[in-house]
């Protein structure tokens, strides 16, 4: 009795173990480069508000990428920008503050911002996301994070960002006084649908295939000339089935180290 016992507690926790993760989102994340010299992140690298690897870097002010999902297999998604100039983190290009430990979404890869900037026009960034099926993706439904932060203090001014699907458009306002993204990652995100001093916005529950995100200075230049979009996460609300596999996986292992 004492083995079955055990052996339901032993599958009881491997069930609830493997459950946590396999309900861990599969997220795609783009690391928008701009004309930045610096190196962007490797695959190994970690960041995000839900941590994630294999970031897919994006250079140029205009472009596409393919990016991989967070466990480095192929998504399918295809992400196409288009901006005006790049921005320079101040302190960020002399290298002093790339070491191990750091966010390196932020404090690297982005230190060079995709913008916009007037005068003469207030052209938005669009941020044009393409996914393939969601059963292919094993998702039911996902949520977007967008960063954008200045991450140097600075006072006044807004931009507005803005979700457009088949549902309408969403615009969230940001201060371009949000705090910088910190040496640890996920230390210092901060929802800027809570707080208008946050670094990032999130759209929750999207199931489009197509969407398009935009920024653009919410008040005329001279008050306010730049609006920034470091990088975007989409990060995927996995199907019950998918979990469940997960469960009867760990199970069958168990029983297979049991009888052995």
């Amino acid at each position: 009795m004492k083995n079955i016992t055990t052996s339901a507690a032993q599958l009881i926790t491997v069930a609830a173990l493997t459950l946590g993760s396999a309900a861990s989102a599969t997220t795609i994340s783009v690391d928008f480069m701009g004309n930045s010299s610096l190196p962007p992140m490797v695959t190994t690298d970690t960041a995000g508000v839900t941590p994630a690897q294999f970031w897919e870097p994006a250079f140029g002010l205009i472009g596409s990428v393919s990016p991989l999902t967070g466990t480095g297999t192929a998504s399918g998604a295809i992400v196409q920008w288009n901006s005006q100039m790049s921005w320079a983190v101040p302190g960020y290009l002399g290298g002093s503050i790339l070491g191990p430990g750091d966010d390196k979404m932020m404090s690297r890869g982005i230190a060079t911002f995709l913008t916009s900037a007037s005068p003469p026009a207030a052209s938005p960034i669009t941020v044009d996301v393409m996914l393939p099926s969601l059963a292919s993706l094993g998702w039911t439904s996902y949520d977007i994070y967008v960063y954008s932060s200045h991450a140097n203090g600075g006072a006044g001014g807004l931009s507005e960002i803005t979700h457009s699907d088949s549902g309408g458009a969403t615009p969230i306002n940001l201060t371009e006084s949000g705090p910088s993204f910190g040496t640890v990652v996920g230390s210092t995100y901060l929802d800027g649908g809570i707080n208008p001093t946050g670094n990032y916005v999130r759209y929750t529950g999207k199931t489009d295939l197509n969407f398009r995100i935009s920024s653009t200075p919410a008040v005329p230049f001279p008050n306010n000339d730049v609006s920034i979009i470091n990088g975007i996460q989409i990060v995927g609300v996995p199907e019950p089935s998918t979990a469940l596999l997960g469960i009867i996986g760990g199970a069958l292992a168990l029983f297979r180290r049991k009888r052995a």
